[in-house]
């Protein structure tokens, strides 16, 4: 969690906080809110409390995508160094980044989407790796691959190959007992 929260903060260095919903706090980080954005928070300062009517456009595909980023993430962290300049890295990249499913369903990436069909073997599985209401990350080390399984409030669940060269993962114990 500190990598992702540093990750965030670090996007923000050097920015200038307002406080729109009271008084400045004086001292601290926030700074009067410049006249420039004055007419900016007047407006939404008038919206508090109405209700907003919104149609944001989801793909049916989203998880294909978060997959992808999931998987080389875990690599990044857990991996040996040189999965990151790998192949299969590259692909999870490409993958990552292509945007419509058509060009997306060409590219070999290997697992299950949270949307997949019906699978009895992936049901047993998904219902022995659960917990209540929780999120739970399985990195499985098979004999051609290292797959992640994801489920997220006990109900999503996926799987992902994040990298199909053993030698990413030999060490791999070492690492995650470092980690924790």
């Amino acid at each position: 969690m500190p990598v992702i929260f540093n990750s965030v903060i670090k996007q923000f260095l050097g920015s200038g906080l307002f406080l729109g919903s009271g008084p400045k706090p004086s001292g601290g980080a926030f700074s009067d809110i410049p006249l420039e954005l004055v007419p900016l928070y007047e407006e939404l300062k008038a919206l508090d409390g109405v209700t907003h009517k919104t149609k944001p456009a989801l793909s049916l595909d989203y998880g294909s995508r978060f997959l992808a980023k999931l998987a080389l993430g875990i690599g990044g962290l857990f991996l040996d160094p040189a999965f990151r300049s790998s192949e299969y890295a590259a692909l999870l990249r490409k993958f990552l980044w292509t945007k419509k499913l058509q060009d997306r369903q060409k590219i070999p990436i290997l697992g299950r989407n949270f949307i997949a069909e019906s699978d009895p073997n992936f049901t047993k599985v998904a219902s022995f790796l659960r917990w209540p209401g929780g999120h739970i990350l399985v990195i499985w080390p098979t004999a051609r691959a290292l797959v992640l399984y994801a489920a997220f409030f006990e109900k999503q669940a996926a799987t992902i190959v994040v990298s199909n060269e053993p030698s990413h993962w030999q060490n791999m114990e070492t690492a995650t007992a470092q980690c924790t």
